[in-house]
């Protein structure tokens, strides 16, 4: 993808990724760097770590802090999908060349 409908999708992906792969998998001893989750297999190698981890520590019932693995688990997932929608909003379609706007 470049262009115009490239810069938003890379701004929200680059506020999604560090808080998966730092703050949210970092609770669970399993952070990944930033630039580990720009390809297609450091993106799976990190959530296959991070789903691992909050098995374990769920298992093992480690103290958490404040949050519980389910809440974890949800406030990612919650994250990941906030920013699905933020995408949606944002229409990155560009109408003039699929012809779209002809057909409102």
């Amino acid at each position: 993808m470049s262009g115009a409908a490239a810069a938003p999708v890379t701004r929200s992906f680059a506020t999604s990724w560090p808080n998966e792969g730092g703050d949210f998998s970092k609770r669970v001893q399993a952070p990944s760097e930033v630039e580990d989750l720009l390809t297609p297999d450091g993106l799976t190698e990190h959530r296959e770590r991070f789903v691992a981890a909050m098995r374990a520590w769920y298992r093992e019932g480690k103290p958490l802090g404040k949050w519980t693995i389910p809440y974890l688990l949800r406030h990612t997932a919650y994250h990941v999908l906030d920013h699905t929608w933020e995408m949606q909003d944002r229409d990155l379609t560009n109408h003039a060349t699929t012809g779209a706007a002809s057909e409102r």
